[in-house]
């Protein structure tokens, strides 16, 4: 019988120690010290959900107590807030950190102009080495313990995107509780073949 679970999670670490540095994002981790670069005194980091952009931008407030960050802003409905966040920034020549998972269009011509005018860095897609850190990272987090050839099992059959990494340890760490069994590759079977018993029972919290 499966219990039901209330998805506590514990906030991962987003320090400059705990960041994964690799060929898919060492161009954003450097551009954060080199504020004096940016044109316009601003960045915009583009990547995939999951890519470690609320990392970057942890650190970015970490090293810069007085610069601003205003994350996902491909969602922001409000394109006059964010034309005056822009201008307001430039004027107290203040730093500007942005971040989208795609590269944003807004109707209000002078605030795409000023996106167009912003130093851009990409988050590339996750390499082996990077994929298999971050699977480790989101396990460790949740403070479960898993062996390597779990770690294996994963790679070897999961969508290979950050975000399809973080889902997948979502559900393996909500049907462990739930079932109140280890993790083992059946387990994690059932989530990576579509047939985890979470989703098909009435009443379940997720």
């Amino acid at each position: 019988m499966l219990q039901q679970t209330l998805g506590i999670f514990l906030e991962p670490e987003y320090t400059s120690e705990d960041f994964i540095v690799t060929n898919s994002n060492i161009e954003a981790f450097r551009s954060l010290s080199n504020t004096h670069l940016w044109p316009e005194n601003r960045m915009l980091i583009l990547g995939e959900e999951g890519s470690g952009k609320t990392h970057l931008a942890g650190i970015f407030q970490y090293l810069y107590s007085n610069a601003l960050v205003c994350e996902n802003i491909e969602s922001i409905k409000d394109e006059e807030y964010l034309f005056h966040l822009i201008n307001s920034t430039k004027t107290m020549n203040c730093s500007l950190l942005l971040t989208a998972a795609t590269l944003p269009r807004f109707r209000l011509k002078d605030l795409q102009s000023r996106i167009n005018a912003t130093h851009k860095v990409l988050i590339k897609p996750a390499d082996d080495y990077l994929l298999r850190i971050i699977l480790s990272k989101h396990f460790a987090d949740r403070q479960l313990p898993v062996k390597e050839e779990i770690i294996d099992y994963i790679l070897s059959r999961s969508d290979r995107s950050y975000k399809a990494i973080k889902r997948t340890v979502d559900s393996i760490d909500r049907l462990s509780l739930a079932a109140k069994r280890n993790i083992t590759i059946p387990l994690v079977k059932s989530i990576l073949s579509g047939d985890n018993p979470l989703t098909k029972q009435p009443g379940t919290l997720l």
